[in-house]
């Protein structure tokens, strides 16, 4: 008897490569005959192109659905707050509206593209979630000191931004990292936490740091429960080899830096799924947008430069 394992991917235009590499790793771990892997894509961004390279890499898998859906739209000072921040874009706060494209209950899980997987997610999937919780997730080393001793420990800017905005008893609670979660959507209907988290993204838009996470690990009475350790590592901290996933948290991606630490795994996944020749044009666009952009501030400044000068002749000559 077959079963259906939904999951859901969230992410922009500009993640459709890394997409598709993490949707060909994790389908190629599927170790279950009997499961349907349910792929809920959850960008409305995406042209024609990018669903065609999504479909062909999950096209030679039986047991996979491919699901392209479009979610309610964020509130525009939810939208917004993102702006600016690293490599953070306002997809990620689609994953506070998931369970509404999901009426009926049971489970879903959210995970993260710039992602390879090195076990069966359907372990995720199944995974135990304390009664009563809304969410289960991976555990974030950045809270439990990976880098030192204590709360916090090892991140200069970003502790020191919790520091400042967050109260001992906030920062506490930031033990889930949102890059593989898992809904229970009849406990998160219950508790109405998809009206609960989007109030709190607009209350607290200008501090959140890492911007859904925080908000699943604060905006609730009851906190999210962890899954184990070894479920997830995070390719800039470790090189143990996780049970399932590994997950590139910063800023830094081995599809625009071939030298970061763990990019081995992204490209031998790569590889596999037959997009080399897709990430060469990918990289060789973003390189042109890079120099683009580093060109255009070079002629601003030079240009406010001369600006400069002629205000600073015009202000002597008078």
């Amino acid at each position: 008897m077959s079963r259906t394992v939904r999951l859901a991917f969230c992410f922009d235009r500009g993640y459709v490569l890394p997409a598709a590499v993490s949707l060909h790793s994790l389908l190629s771990h599927a170790r279950s005959p009997e499961t349907v892997y349910e792929l809920n894509v959850v960008a409305p961004d995406l042209d024609d192109a990018a669903r065609a390279l999504l479909t062909r890499v999950t096209a030679a898998f039986a047991q996979a659905r491919l699901v392209f859906r479009t979610p309610p739209p964020l509130p525009p000072e939810v939208a917004r707050a993102v702006d600016g921040r690293s490599h953070y874009s306002a997809a990620l706060y689609y994953k506070l509206l998931l369970p509404a494209l999901f009426p009926e209950d049971g489970r879903v899980a959210a995970l993260d593209v710039d992602t390879v997987y090195t076990g069966d997610v359907a372990a995720v999937w199944d995974a135990p979630v304390e009664p009563g919780a809304c969410l289960a997730g991976a555990r974030e080393p950045l809270y439990y000191g990976w880098r030192g001793e204590g709360p916090l420990a090892g991140r200069a800017r970003r502790v020191a931004r919790y520091f400042r905005d967050y109260t001992p008893d906030e920062r506490g609670r930031m033990r889930l990292n949102a890059g593989l979660i898992v809904y229970d959507l009849e406990a998160v209907r219950r508790a109405g936490a998809v009206a609960r988290w989007l109030d709190f993204a607009r209350a607290n838009r200008r501090r959140l740091v890492l911007p859904e996470q925080d908000v699943f690990n604060l905006a609730l009475d009851r906190p999210p429960s962890e899954l184990p350790w070894d479920v997830c590592a995070y390719a800039p901290l470790t090189d143990d080899v996780p049970s399932v996933q590994l997950h590139y948290t910063t800023k830094v991606k081995p599809w625009d830096d071939p030298g970061c630490r763990r990019a081995d795994a992204w490209f031998a996944a790569l590889v596999s799924a037959g997009l080399v020749e897709d990430w060469r044009r990918f990289f060789a666009e973003r390189l042109r947008g890079l120099y683009r952009e580093r060109y255009a501030k070079t002629l601003v400044n030079l240009r406010a430069g001369r600006l400069n000068l002629k205000l600073l002749k015009y202000g002597r000559g008078r």
